[in-house]
């Protein structure tokens, strides 16, 4: 409310169009001030540092971590942030910590579990703005570190699931940023298999563009097929990106591409024993042939498939 009635007086005397003020809203704050308020309300900066200057050290330093979240985050958000460890206690010190926050309105609670305990926390814009602020250049490389640790962890959270849940798909929608941001983070294997999971996401949320280049970038032109007698999760990924890209061209008419693509993922899964990829793989090729009026060719791999 403080934010709101000193941006009010400050548009009263600001010669700024309405559009620019609203898109400029945080500098416009900084500036703000009514000389009719008490010195601690005077302006919005002193009133946070009221609550703010009162944490010990410790609480001003996790607080400044988690103005890395512009948006709803879980618990596990700080946990990250605050490099703690992934195990109960770790996990048990962060809902304490967040809770402490919360109790002092520098945090507000964002969902609850059906159990009502708080399932996600969120800053009020003016005050993780304030955070923000104070965030040293020194501790910039750590917070960044878990914004990106939180955006991989998110896309494995949210990857089949969103469809199910839609907090948790509001939750994925709003923080895709820290999920991009993890793309660069990742290496190897793990860097493939995140690719696939916001790759999927950003299907679900019609991205399917953003997606196809995701998965482009993940499998060039010409890449070879990984063995899975020498490294089975190269194989996993490269068969479930492979998978993943056909059934986009199938949605851009690229029949022959996703076909090829189809027979490559089910070549991996063949090698590997995965009955139910294979089946799956069998299933979509016959759904291509079906779509080109080839019913006996799709007959046969349904059959297939089934078997």
């Amino acid at each position: 409310p403080l934010a709101v009635a000193l941006l009010a007086g400050e548009y009263d005397v600001s010669a700024v169009a309405p559009a620019d003020f609203l898109s400029n809203w945080e500098n416009e704050l900084r500036s703000a001030q009514r000389h009719g308020l008490m010195g601690h309300h005077r302006t919005f900066a002193a009133a946070f540092e009221r609550s703010y200057g009162r944490l010990p050290p410790e609480g001003q330093k996790r607080l400044r971590a988690l103005s890395v979240f512009p948006f709803p985050f879980f618990a596990t958000g700080a946990r990250l942030s605050w490099g703690l460890s992934d195990d109960d206690q770790a996990s048990a010190a962060a809902n304490e910590g967040l809770d402490y926050f919360v109790r002092r309105s520098l945090l507000e609670v964002d969902g609850y579990y059906e159990d009502k305990t708080p399932a996600a926390y969120r800053f009020q814009p003016a005050l993780r703005q304030e955070v923000a602020r104070r965030v040293s250049d020194d501790e910039r490389p750590a917070q960044t570190a878990g914004y990106a640790a939180y955006g991989a962890w998110l896309a494995k959270r949210g990857y089949g699931d969103i469809h199910k849940d839609m907090g948790l798909n509001r939750l994925v929608r709003l923080s895709m940023p820290a999920l991009e941001a993890a793309t660069e983070t990742l290496g190897g294997v793990e860097r493939l298999w995140h690719i696939r999971r916001l790759a999927w996401l950003k299907q679900a949320f019609g991205e399917n563009g953003t997606a196809y280049n995701l998965l482009t970038s993940a499998l060039p032109d010409g890449a070879l097929l990984p063995d899975p007698a020498t490294d089975r999760e190269a194989a996993e990924v490269n068969s479930s990106l492979r998978y993943e890209l056909a059934g986009l061209l199938v949605t851009r008419g690229d029949l022959d591409r996703a076909l090829a693509l189809y027979q490559e993922s089910l070549q991996l899964k063949e090698q590997l024993g995965d009955k139910q990829g294979k089946a799956a793989s069998l299933s979509n090729m016959a759904q291509v042939f079906l779509t080109r009026g080839d019913l006996d060719r799709a007959l046969a791999l349904y059959q297939e498939s089934l078997q």
